[in-house]
Parts: C-alpha cells; structure tokens; sequence
C-alpha cells in the first residue's frame, strides 16, 4: 500500500506543480499584456496542435480589439454626455 500511496503523492504534486506553473504564466502575461489578455488567453483552449505562442498572439490581439471597442465606446458616451450638457446649458442662458 505504501507504494501506491507514493504514487498517488506524486501524482498530486505533478499536478500542483503544473496549476503553479500555468498561475505564474498567466502573472506574467498579465504584467506584460493585462488582465484582459490572460482573460482572452483562458477563455477559449486551443488544442494542443497549435503551439502556445499563436495561442498569446491570439489573446493580445483579442484583447487589443476589446479595449479599442470599449475605447470608442467611452467616447460616444461622453460626447452624448456633452451634447446633453450643452444642450441644458444653452436654455439657462440670456
């Protein structure tokens, strides 16, 4: 039983070690690119035929499109909120 049990500890420890090893890809990722692009990098799993660096191409780029939509998107907002406040301002005046 003891080997088995020695087995079995190992097993775990692999697969720990793998989860660390991944966590800490993804710290650096997140230091480098964003949290935005780990996100992207995560939430589709390519399969393993393509290699990891497509995969963090894929994710930047992803990303990148992400930010710049919410980029155009804070602006149309805030030129709405101008248009709205100049519009108020207008009627109080002369």
């Amino acid at each position: 039983m003891a080997a088995s049990d020695d087995k079995e500890r190992n097993s775990l420890l692999q697969e720990g070690e793998a989860l660390l090893v991944e966590r800490n890809k993804h710290i650096c990722l997140a230091y480098k690119y964003g949290w935005d692009t780990v996100e992207c990098y995560t939430a589709e799993p390519l399969s393993n035929n393509f290699g990891d660096e497509k995969r963090i191409k894929r994710a930047i780029k992803e990303s990148k499109q992400l930010r710049a939509g919410m980029k155009s998107e804070n602006q149309r907002q805030r030129i709405g909120k101008l248009r709205n406040l100049s519009s108020k301002t207008k009627g109080r005046g002369a």
